[in-house]
C-alpha cells in the first residue's frame, strides 16, 4: 500500500512531474489530426494543466492507495485532462476537480 502525497501545504514535485508525463502522452497525438492542439502553446498548455497539482494533492492527502498514486492517479489524470482539453478547450476548476475525486476514489485501497 502506498500512502498519498505527504504535504497539503505545498506541491509535491512528483505530482506535478506524473501531471506532465500523463499530458505528454495526450500530445503525441500527430500533428494534423482532429483534436490536435494548435490554438495554444505547449508550455502555456502545460501550465494549465499542473496548476491543478496543489488540488490533487488537497484531495489526496492522508488516503491509502492500492497501488501508487503518481502512476494511477495523477498520471492518468495529466493524460486525461488534456485530452479533454484538446477535444473541448480549456475545463473549469471545479470539471477538473470532479475529474481528480473520481479517479482517487477509483484508486484508494
Amino acid at each position: 500500500m502506498t500512502a498519498s502525497p505527504t504535504t497539503t501545504t505545498t506541491t509535491d514535485p512528483l505530482t506535478l512531474a506524473y501531471i506532465a508525463m500523463g499530458a505528454a502522452a495526450a500530445l503525441t497525438v500527430p500533428q494534423g489530426s482532429p483534436g490536435r492542439l494548435v490554438d495554444r502553446a505547449e508550455v502555456e498548455f502545460m501550465e494549465t494543466l499542473i496548476r491543478h497539482a496543489p488540488m490533487m494533492d488537497r484531495l489526496a492527502a492522508g488516503r491509502e492507495f492500492g497501488g501508487m498514486f503518481y502512476y494511477e492517479v495523477a498520471e492518468p489524470f495529466g493524460e486525461m485532462l488534456a485530452e479533454r482539453m484538446i477535444a473541448d478547450g480549456d475545463l473549469s476548476d471545479a470539471e477538473a476537480e470532479a475529474l481528480a475525486t473520481e479517479l482517487i476514489a477509483g484508486a484508494v485501497a
